[in-house]
């Protein structure tokens, strides 16, 4: 599939599911990876006029939620994730996932205060991938008291799914780790 393609049929799919029923025509402003989309997403909708509270959730009036949705196609069709990680994953990345989960994702849980029991072997995180994948995060215990904020500073830090980068083998876990402590 062409860019030109990739882009249309994505920002389609966006529009579908905000209902929005006829699309503005928006540029790409860039091909965002997997582990950027959220941050580049909540300051997309601040520059339109929703930002996000600490916990990552926007408040809005039922009178403002046509333009809200209006803003949220305009910031998802002009932050596309890059084509080449918007494909499933086969098993090559499900082991990566496994890698990114043992040598990132807990470590960094545990770094933060977490108690991450022992996750299952890299054989049965692969096998039961499809249909009971282990994620540590289920063992994530946080305060009733800002939960939200808690919660979201955790997954902004501890990044659960491998970067597309390292999903799809551009960058090592070390290196994505390194160019993220620069």
């Amino acid at each position: 599939m062409s860019v030109e393609e990739y882009v249309a049929e994505t920002q389609a799919s966006w529009a579908t599911y905000l209902k929005i029923e006829n699309p503005p025509a928006v540029e790409v402003i860039r091909f965002v990876d997997t582990d950027e989309v959220t941050l580049v997403f909540r300051e997309c909708m601040g520059e339109k006029g929703f930002p996000t509270d600490p916990g990552g959730g926007i408040n809005v009036p039922l009178e403002q939620q046509e333009p809200f949705e209006l803003a949220q196609y305009i910031c998802r069709s002009s932050y596309l994730v890059k084509q080449e990680y918007a494909k499933a994953p086969g098993p090559e990345q499900v082991a990566i996932q496994y890698d990114w989960t043992v040598q990132f994702v807990i470590p960094c849980l545990e770094e933060s205060g977490q108690h991450i029991p022992e996750p299952p072997s890299r054989a049965e995180f692969i096998d039961q991938w499809d249909s009971a994948p282990y994620w540590p995060f289920k063992h994530v215990v946080v305060a009733n008291e800002n939960f939200n904020e808690q919660w979201d500073a955790l997954e902004l830090k501890c990044v659960q799914s491998a970067p597309g980068a390292v999903l799809w083998g551009e960058m090592t876990i070390d290196e994505w780790v390194a160019q993220r402590s620069m």
